[in-house]
């Protein structure tokens, strides 16, 4: 072992030792390391990996209360534009489709968008009908609007007869 002395790592001098070195350093690098003997306990994923959560649940209640008190309003302005056109609100409200009553239903829905610059979704609640509804009677009374065939609509037209009607549905609960 003479001439692989350069090779040899410190402190072996012996074939013997040689291959005792190499066992452990075998050892030290090809065995896994000793496991723990207590595993730590599994983590969970958060809740909202798998469920639904609304995080912020008091902005929602909050839009649903100011929906509610702006729908009131756009509630006593269609009862008004019904009582004006002499139909009962049961009618307006209604599942009817007679023309008579969906032109001036829909000229409702149209005169409450312009005006309140309220969403589909809140004059549908107000008409008990679907934001796609709406949306067509919006489009269709512009349509109108456009051609000639209607008078455009003034929001402060819509706020004035707010302000000046509540005689109007005081009547017409009497």
């Amino acid at each position: 072992m003479t001439g692989l002395t350069s090779c040899m790592p410190k402190g072996v001098e012996t074939t013997e030792q040689l291959l005792a070195h190499y066992a452990a350093t075998h050892r030290r690098l090809m065995t896994c390391p000793p496991r723990p003997t207590a595993l730590p306990a599994p983590v969970s994923p958060p809740l909202w990996r798998y469920a639904t959560i609304h995080f912020d649940e008091h902005v929602r209640v909050w839009r649903l209360a100011m929906m509610r008190r702006s729908t009131s309003r756009m509630k006593r302005y269609a009862r008004i534009r019904a009582v004006k056109e002499s139909i009962p609100t049961a009618i307006f409200f209604g599942p009817g489709r007679q023309k008579r009553h969906s032109i001036v239903r829909q000229r409702a829905m149209y005169e409450i968008y312009i005006a309140f610059g309220a969403s589909l979704p809140q004059i549908g609640v107000v008409f008990n009908r679907d934001h796609t509804t709406v949306l067509h009677a919006v489009r269709k009374i512009g349509q109108m609007i456009e051609d000639g065939l209607l008078p455009p609509v003034e929001p402060a037209d819509v706020w004035a007869v707010l302000a000046d009607d509540r005689a109007l549905l005081a009547e017409e609960s009497a």
